[in-house]
C-alpha cells in the first residue's frame, strides 16, 4: 500500500491528504524529518542509501531522512525515521530547524532537522541502507567541497547549513547556537 502524507501549504498550514506519488506529482507542500547523529568521538554518521530507493539511490544521505506520514508529527516521524533506517529504538531528539526546500520537481517540503547522540550500534535496514559511515565534523567541509555530487540533494543543502554556507534550506525556525560554527 502506498504512503499517504499530509498535504500543507508554504506555511505548515494542513491542507489535506494524498499518496506521496500524487504529491510528488502536483508539487504539493508536504511533511518531512531529517536527523543528524553524532557520536562521542566527534563524528556524524551518514548512511549510502540502497540501491533499491526510487529517490537518489547508493547517495550519500544523512544519519535519517523520512517523509512524514499522514497524522504524524515530526516527532514521531523522527522515531519511526530512526528504528526503520538504523534499527535505534528511541534517542532523546533535539530540533534545530525548520526549513522549506524544494528537493527536486514536484518535491516541495516543510521539514524539520533534529540533532541526536548515540554511541551504542546501528542495524541498518538493508532495504532502506547500504551502509552507515561516520564523518568527523571537522571533515564535513571537505565532504561537502569534493563529494556533493554522491549526496541526495537535502543532504548536500543541510549540510552546507550545517558548516554555515549558503544553502537553498529556507529557514523558518532556527534552535539558538545553530548553525554551529565549526
Amino acid at each position: 500500500m502506498e504512503e499517504v502524507v499530509d498535504v500543507v501549504n508554504k506555511n505548515d498550514v494542513w491542507m489535506g491528504t494524498a499518496s506521496r506519488s500524487d504529491v510528488h506529482k502536483s508539487g504539493a507542500w508536504h511533511r518531512g524529518i531529517h536527523i543528524l547523529v553524532f557520536n562521542s568521538k566527534g563524528e556524524l554518521l551518514l548512511q549510502k542509501r540502497s540501491a533499491k530507493k526510487d529517490k537518489s539511490p547508493s547517495s550519500i544521505d544523512l544519519s535519517v531522512s523520512e517523509h512524514s506520514k499522514a497524522g504524524e508529527s515530526f516527532e514521531q516521524a523522527a522515531g519511526r525515521g530512526l528504528r526503520e533506517e538504523l534499527g535505534i529504538t528511541s534517542l532523546p531528539l533535539v530540533q534545530v530547524l525548520k526549513f522549506r526546500m524544494v528537493y527536486g520537481p514536484g518535491d516541495n517540503m516543510i521539514s524539520v532537522l533534529f540533532r541526536a547522540d548515540h554511541n551504542g550500534e546501528t542495524h541498518p535496514d538493508p532495504v532502506e541502507v547500504e551502509e552507515v559511515f561516520p564523518v568527523a565534523v571537522a571533515d564535513l567541509p571537505r565532504l561537502v567541497k569534493n563529494r556533493s555530487d554522491e549526496m541526495t540533494l537535502w543532504a548536500r543543502e543541510l549540510l552546507r547549513w550545517y558548516i554555515g554556507v549558503p544553502s537553498k534550506a529556507e529557514e523558518i525556525l532556527v534552535a539558538p547556537g545553530f548553525p554551529p560554527n565549526l
